[in-house]
């Protein structure tokens, strides 16, 4: 008996694959493994469906921000188009798949694709060489498509479209330089501690006193950039600055810059000594401008704010006016390997990772000198004793404030610290929130001891890491856990994806 073929996609969904892959058949005959992945998620959303059951995380994604962007720019003077698009998409994507068209009424066409797998934002930037007359009719237009596990309809789809803005608003930046946090030698990321002074150099930023907001951290990042503008132009008195300022969390949440007002576009020469939480310059600029934003978005953010042990992006895209009568743009994205700012009105600038990880306040440590004190009361300077049966010098000490730490008993012994603090297991080293009463747990006396309960805890009160010289580990009411080092150097877990599924990605992504 002949199969009947039952379709996956119906509607503006059916429509949108059409216009990714040329219909569902050739998604099934080019790319098999995305097709039954998707076609799984599919039958488990239905199943759900049918028994009434819905998940646990909402369909709205409710708490998280989702953003879409796209904008097209043409610069007369080099004839080229910038296309410009930005999709981030909540709830932890295992891969978002894009295909971008650029047509004209010419009948021309230029089509990109672009896969991301494990990644909660896709960001595109298109140059595409074109002749003035070629503009007539042009149009944009990005398609997507994404899986993300464990929701009601786990794959969702959306489009996008744009047409171009025809000025002189492109390439009107000459010489400057970014007065932003720059990552250590060795380094391919600022880390950023909201705690307390680093004595170690462990960050490259950090601040003594965080605030919190829906259990994450706000924003607090130094940015200015100083610039000079073309011959002939001058930005207007007082201009207004407006546009699109962003932080992209790698693992979920998005926060949205709002108060425009609190952005300062001011002579170069004004800067010297007027801003004394960003960057210490040891020269004044005479020439050019310069673009402050506040330190602290803590008061401007929309919501939600950067989970610790995170990775997150910065995407700005501002406008301001000019005496001529123009606005000009001005782009700054972070990306893992940046490229050097030389001038221009793109920059380029590194990730940022947020360091944190602590334990309750009252975690008694053993030390060499002091005897058995709650970890609040040690000092850089203690020794303290470590699973290799000696003591490790303290190097630094890291406080901040939580409202939920996860509470572990193992042993008739109980502890509680951040879900991200690493404990020492029979498997290796394991961050709290990934511990299950099958894990065993490595304690005082070179005992492992089976954990009898872990869960949640309210708690709304300090916390504190301790940073060692040298090792990676110190004993905490009679648990092995991680020091400050050892929490935020740990790898985040592999892709769950199978390789045939990567291997269509990669595939995908190479299609022009």
């Amino acid at each position: 008996m002949r199969e009947i073929q039952t379709e996956l996609f119906k509607g503006k969904e059916k429509e949108i694959l059409v216009s990714i892959f040329g219909g569902e058949q050739k998604l099934k005959e080019e790319y098999p493994a995305l097709y039954e992945d998707m076609r799984t998620a599919q039958k488990q959303s239905g199943n759900r469906k049918e028994e009434g059951r819905t998940s646990s995380q909402d369909a709205d994604f409710d708490g998280w921000e989702e953003f879409e962007k796209l904008k097209l720019f043409y610069d007369p003077k080099k004839k080229i188009l910038t296309v410009n698009g930005k999709i981030h998409k909540s709830g932890g994507p295992d891969y978002l798949i894009a295909k971008l068209k650029v047509w004209n009424g010419q009948g021309k066409t230029w089509t990109f694709s672009y896969s991301v797998p494990q990644c909660s934002f896709l960001m595109i930037k298109e140059n595409i060489h074109m002749e003035q007359d070629e503009l007539s009719g042009i149009q944009a237009e990005i398609n997507y498509m994404l899986r993300v596990p464990d929701i009601w309809k786990p794959v969702k789809s959306g489009n996008m479209k744009g047409t171009a803005v025809i000025g002189a608003g492109l390439d009107i930046i000459g010489k400057g330089q970014v007065l932003h946090p720059q990552p250590k030698a060795g380094r391919s990321k600022i880390n950023i501690v909201y705690f307390r002074t680093d004595a170690m150099g462990t960050s490259d930023y950090f601040y003594a006193n965080p605030e919190r907001r829906n259990s994450n951290f706000c924003v607090y990042l130094p940015i200015a950039v100083q610039f000079e503008l073309d011959a002939g132009k001058q930005a207007a008195q007082a201009p207004r600055v407006q546009g699109d300022i962003y932080i992209y969390s790698a693992r979920h949440s998005t926060v949205q810059f709002q108060n425009f007002q609190q952005i300062k576009l001011i002579p170069a020469s004004q800067w010297y000594n007027m801003f004394p939480y960003y960057p210490q310059i040891s020269q004044s600029f005479t020439k050019g401008y310069l673009l402050v934003l506040p330190q602290a978005w803590n008061s401007f953010i929309s919501q939600g704010g950067v989970a610790g042990e995170d990775d997150f992006y910065l995407s700005m895209d501002i406008e301001f006016s000019c005496t001529d009568g123009y606005r000009y743009s001005l782009q700054m994205d972070s990306y893992l390997v940046p490229k050097k700012y030389e001038g221009g009105n793109v920059v380029e600038i590194p990730c940022m990772h947020l360091l944190w990880g602590c334990l309750e306040k009252e975690a008694v440590i053993k030390t060499r000198d002091r005897g058995s004190i709650p970890v609040c009361d040690v000092k850089s300077g203690d020794y303290v004793a470590s699973a290799k049966g000696n003591y490790e010098k303290v190097s630094n000490i890291y406080t901040g404030n939580e409202e939920i730490l996860k509470y572990i008993k193992a042993g008739e012994k109980t502890i509680m610290m951040t879900m991200d603090h690493p404990v020492m297991t029979k498997e290796g080293w394991k961050q709290a929130g990934e511990l299950t009463g099958s894990e065993q747990i490595c304690m005082d006396g070179e005992l492992y001891s089976p954990v009898d309960e872990v869960y949640d805890e309210p708690y709304y009160d300090r916390v504190y890491s301790l940073e060692l010289e040298d090792g990676e580990g110190f004993f905490a009411n009679g648990f092995y856990v991680g020091d400050f080092g050892k929490q935020n150097s740990m790898e985040k877990p592999e892709p769950k994806l199978s390789q045939d599924i990567l291997n269509d990605l990669e595939k995908f992504k190479n299609l022009s």
